[in-house]
């Protein structure tokens, strides 16, 4: 249950963005190279309170564990 509801959020965030930014993740098969068993910080490059951090989480989603912190 818990995975559904984590993508139907994962799904509409993606939905929600593409209609207003285009996204574009560069080297992240490099990352998941490099550390295949260690765990990877990944930081907005702005600090907002929820956009930037979000849409980076939305991207990663699929290849990386993601737990947010706050």
């Amino acid at each position: 249950m818990k995975n559904i509801v984590s993508y139907l959020i994962i799904l509409f965030f993606r939905c929600a963005f593409w209609f207003r930014y285009k996204i574009e993740v560069q080297g992240l098969d490099e990352i998941q190279k490099k550390f295949p068993d260690t765990g990877v910080l990944f930081l907005a490059n702005h600090g907002t309170v929820f956009l930037d951090p979000t849409m980076v989480a939305v991207k990663v989603w699929s290849k990386f564990p993601i737990r947010p912190l706050i």
